[in-house]
């Protein structure tokens, strides 16, 4: 039993480590997509970006 114990604890490490990664690089590509399109940039985090006012930083 002991081993599908491990194998659970090492699946949610990964998950983790990916979900980090993905997280990095939607917030990179908002970064680019503010500068590109302003405004009318699609964005997957907009508080980052525009803050808690609704305005760019």
């Amino acid at each position: 039993m002991s081993c599908s114990s491990n194998w659970g604890g090492r699946s949610v490490a990964a998950y983790r480590i990916r979900l980090r990664r993905n997280r990095s690089a939607a917030k990179a590509r908002d970064r680019k997509a503010w500068e590109l399109e302003g405004e009318f940039a699609y964005l997957n985090f907009p508080e980052e970006i525009l803050g808690k006012a609704g305005e760019a930083n």
